[in-house]
């Protein structure tokens, strides 16, 4: 099994990451400027090619939508609990204190809702 945000989810969150980033840590502006690799698998279609393409068999692949309400706790939960945990990683607790809640600030100006939607696809080994 794997899930993956679908396309579009978090997005107030990931264009928040674009601007506040590239100043807060530098050092993170290239790798920034690319999409992260994860984007290639956001559809169910490219999911499930994605696995099939691995060797899974009988792969399927489910999309679980969800909004929920939008405020610094769950920026402060994303980048606690998922992989956007290591663009703070290493920031001394104040610090990454400071650069989440400048990112949930620039999030929240961007919307009250967020689109957290995710694929959720299993397959098994043949």
């Amino acid at each position: 099994m794997v899930t993956t945000w679908a396309e579009g989810a978090i997005e107030p969150i990931r264009a928040a990451v674009g601007e506040v980033l590239p100043e807060e840590r530098p050092e993170l502006r290239e790798s920034l400027s690319r999409p992260p690799p994860a984007d290639r698998i956001q559809t169910p279609e490219a999911l499930s090619s994605w696995l099939a393409g691995l060797g899974l068999a009988e792969v399927a692949v489910v999309r679980a939508p969800l909004l929920i309400p939008l405020d610094e706790g769950v920026v402060s939960s994303l980048f606690g609990g998922t992989a956007l945990s290591g663009l703070v990683a290493g920031l001394d607790p104040e610090r990454r204190a400071h650069v989440v809640s400048r990112i949930a600030q620039a999030a929240l100006r961007r919307g009250q809702e967020l689109d957290a939607t995710t694929l959720i696809a299993s397959g098994t080994a043949p």
